[in-house]
């Protein structure tokens, strides 16, 4: 279900499945502070990354007829395992899930879950069956969500964490698609590491482009290597420039299994 609403929005209310967020106006001295910092040189190139499908996106369904659709995730090696990775705001108003799914309660109130590409090619090779079985979210109150990989046979691409902080000026990319391109797949889009914001465990990055960022709740955050950062969880203009943030990866260590 794709949320077209308007509304305010704070950096503990966060949602990209609606169609406007702001970063917040408390940050907007510290990121130009912290801009004076050293900068890269010129990005690197993901073409060869993106070759293999990086981008899922979603359709849960939850006890009680309550479903979430659309957004973004996307796939992890960690600890020897496969897991799938989005961001938990979703898991209620933000994701058309009402009333909320409580994380805590994630397990016993998930019917099914599966990940596939926007565009589907090959729906055996390219649908990824999660579940939450077994996870412990009680010590982990970031915005991110784990989730085991049950399917076995898949094509899609699974992404090595960084769980270290990047430096400032380093040159990142947000995968992601806009809804109103209705047969993408995937797209890159350069941002650049701004500063590391501590109270929401988040990556804050400046975006050069102009993007539709409804649905992009999840999309993972890669550095040139192809090792995924975070997911990303809001994006707005602050002073006239554009910014997005990405809970760091880190955060799924807080999780359980």
């Amino acid at each position: 279900m794709r949320i077209q609403t308007h509304f305010k929005i704070t950096l503990i209310t966060i949602c990209l499945l609606f169609s406007a967020c702001d970063y917040g106006q408390r940050n907007q001295k510290k990121i130009t502070d912290t801009k004076k910092s050293t900068e890269n040189t010129a990005a690197p190139d993901v073409s060869n990354i993106l070759k293999k499908q990086i981008l899922l996106t979603n359709n849960a369904k939850f006890t009680d007829g309550r479903i979430m659709e659309d957004a973004s995730g996307f796939l992890i090696k960690y600890n020897g395992a496969n897991f799938a990775v989005t961001v938990r705001h979703l898991l209620g108003e933000a994701g058309g899930v009402e009333p909320e799914v409580k994380i805590n309660d994630l397990s016993k109130s998930l019917t099914s879950w599966e990940m596939m590409p926007r565009v589907v090619g090959n729906a055996d090779a390219e649908t990824i069956e999660v579940s939450a079985t077994g996870l412990d979210f009680s010590q982990s109150p970031a915005d991110i969500v784990l989730l085991k990989v049950t399917s076995k046979d898949f094509t899609i691409e699974t992404l090595t964490p960084n769980f270290d902080i990047p430096q400032v000026g380093e040159n990142l990319f947000l995968i992601g698609c806009p809804y109103s391109e209705t047969q993408c797949k995937q797209n890159s889009y350069p941002v650049k590491f701004v500063e590391f914001d501590e109270q929401e465990k988040a990556l804050v990055c400046e975006m050069d482009a102009k993007v539709e960022l409804s649905g992009f709740s999840g999309a993972p955050l890669i550095n040139g290597k192809g090792e995924v950062l975070g997911a990303l969880i809001s994006g707005g203009a602050v002073g006239g420039k554009n910014y997005v943030m990405a809970t760091h990866i880190k955060e799924i260590q807080k999780i359980k299994f």
